[in-house]
């Protein structure tokens, strides 16, 4: 026995197939490769795991896909049909068999036009063409549109539909082209180039629903490469909302339908509207209250500049004085009366002891003398108390003071608070002047304060 196996290895069966699997994962093309065949022995496990076999006519490969992605993969593999099936080789140890573990699925028909799709994709990925960063903003109230579609399809009178009825101001310019067939992306191209010479702000590349065969001109390397050429942004609306074409990846926006396209491009005018009526409202409301507020504080500070203005203290000051002058007025007259009523009251008791006097005539006439002359003394001192009293009171009044050559001087304007002290003021500063007859302005030019005045200084305003 040990003759039979010098020189040769001896693997057990479990070492054996993990030496094979290792052959299998260390080869980077057998972990990411298309199987085609025909599908064979399809069927689906109680776990949800989905089990086929691809065959040709001369070899058969057993096929295992698991469970969330085989309810997906389900549909595809009837048995009888021809398709491509993506994914990785491995080794299965329980059975000693390779397989090929799968997770995509695609029918022959549609396959290579995805095969195309999927290189694409990659290739302009890679290049950072679907990068978010490179998505334009679009213009908030464009003026001017390009539309790129059919002249004749659907899409063209959903779009100018939507704009009439949402932003109507707006100008479409139509560079039209045909949107399925061989020739459709070149004729893509074309009409991209045409528009991107015209003064638009942005651009919708629109076509209605269809097939997915009748979308493939959307998938073309030159129409993803024209959309990332262009100026100015680009929104596209390209079949249903399931439908994803490349050149909805390279768009700065995609839209489901040429509908929404349209709808993405321009404000919603009426709603816009509101919006703006709303906020004048509430803006005329808010400027309507602020005026209200400001009238009131206006008026009241016209209340507290009345009572506090030089006029109105001059007007309370002669309301005092003539009010002064009334009130000596009848202390002087009820003076008079009662020294009146002092003589008549003399004189009657005179005349009622004239019996029982025995005067000399002029004794009685000596004292009719004295009596006149007392009331002509106490009405002397009565009146210049009085005269005394309006002297002081004319001194006191506010008017007489500025007809005598003073004036009073306030800040800025007439209306302005009092200056009482020279500390107060500064070079340059505006002044005015109230006279007696009149109103001056004028400005500081030197303040020269006393050297005795508390705290006082000389300073010169330069």
């Amino acid at each position: 026995m040990d003759e039979l196996l010098s020189g040769s290895p001896v693997f057990t069966a479990s070492e054996l197939t993990g030496y094979l699997r290792g052959l299998i994962q260390d080869q980077p093309l057998l972990q990411d490769l298309w199987v085609r065949g025909e599908v064979t022995s399809a069927s689906l496990s109680r776990g949800g795991h989905l089990f086929f076999s691809l065959k040709d006519s001369q070899a058969l490969v057993k096929c295992v896909a698991f469970a969330p992605a085989s309810r997906r993969l389900h549909a595809y593999t009837t048995d009888g049909q021809e398709v491509l099936a993506h994914g990785r080789l491995d080794v299965y140890p329980l059975q000693g068999a390779y397989q090929l573990y799968v997770d995509r699925v695609v029918p022959i028909g549609v396959g290579l036009a995805y095969l195309e799709f999927e290189r694409v994709k990659r290739v302009l990925q890679a290049e950072g063409l679907f990068a978010p960063e490179r998505k334009r903003p679009l213009p908030h109230f464009p003026t001017r549109i390009g539309v790129v579609t059919s002249a004749f399809g659907a899409a063209r009178h959903d779009i100018e539909r939507v704009i009439a009825s949402r932003w109507p101001c707006v100008e479409l310019v139509l560079s039209p082209t045909g949107v399925q067939g061989e020739g459709a992306p070149a004729e893509i191209v074309a009409a991209l180039q045409r528009i991107a010479r015209e003064p638009v702000q942005l651009v919708l590349l629109a076509r209605g629903g269809g097939a997915r065969e009748d979308l493939s001109c959307f998938n073309s390397e030159d129409v993803a490469r024209a959309i990332a050429a262009m100026p100015v942004p680009v929104i596209t609306g390209i079949g249903h909302e399931t439908d994803f074409t490349i050149a909805d990846f390279v768009a700065d926006l995609r839209a489901p339908t040429p509908s929404a396209a349209a709808a993405a491009a321009v404000p919603d005018g009426p709603a816009l509207r509101r919006e703006v009526l709303t906020y004048y409202a509430r803006l005329t409301e808010a400027a309507s209250d602020m005026l209200t507020r400001k009238g009131q504080e206006v008026e009241q500070q016209v209340r507290v500049l009345r009572q506090a203005s030089p006029a109105h203290q001059i007007e309370v000051g002669r309301l005092g004085l003539d009010e002064a002058q009334s009130r000596l007025a009848a202390s002087a007259a009820a003076l008079v009366n009662q020294q009146h009523g002092e003589v008549a009251h003399l004189k009657q008791r005179l005349l009622a002891a004239q019996p029982r006097l025995v005067l000399p005539y002029s004794e009685v006439g000596a004292a009719a003398g004295t009596l006149a002359r007392l009331a002509s003394s106490r009405l002397t001192l009565a009146r210049q108390q009085l005269e005394s009293l309006a002297g002081r009171l004319r001194a006191l009044d506010p008017a007489a003071i500025l007809e005598r050559g003073y004036v009073i001087v306030h800040h800025d304007s007439a209306d302005g608070p009092i200056v009482r002290r020279a500390a107060a003021l500064g070079h340059g500063q505006r002044l005015a002047l109230q006279f007696h007859d009149g109103i001056a302005t004028t400005t500081v030019d030197t303040v020269r304060l006393n050297e005795r005045h508390p705290g006082g200084y000389e300073a010169d305003g330069d």
